[in-house]
């Protein structure tokens, strides 16, 4: 189950949000961490990265696996202000994390 807004808002503030990439033979994954645990996991391709984003309503949080894959999951948020944060917040830790994956040389 994902963590809930207050538990990555809380992460946010403490810089204990992070993503690594997770291989398992010819799949791709991105784990989302809370304090070093993996909160949820996206499917992941090598040609294009897992996104973060706002909902359209903008009272929660979109998280997107690459094209094609399975696993996207939302995070319900009290305000749009705490959803753009979040979003933007999880969606640089999956670039970091999607860069490590693709070029595993890559220093973030």
């Amino acid at each position: 189950m994902p963590a809930n807004a207050d538990q990555f808002l809380r992460a946010i503030e403490t810089e204990q949000l992070s993503a690594v990439p997770c291989t398992n033979k010819d799949t791709y994954s991105i784990g989302i961490l809370i304090e070093g645990a993996e909160v949820d996991r996206v499917g992941c391709l090598l040609s294009d990265r897992p996104f973060a984003r706002p909902s359209r309503d903008g009272r929660s949080v979109e998280i997107f696996p690459s094209p094609g894959m399975p696993d996207g999951f939302e995070v319900q948020c009290s305000t749009h202000e705490e959803a753009v944060l979040i979003a933007e917040s999880i969606d640089t830790c999956l670039e970091t994390a999607y860069l490590k994956l693709v070029d595993p040389e890559h220093s973030a």
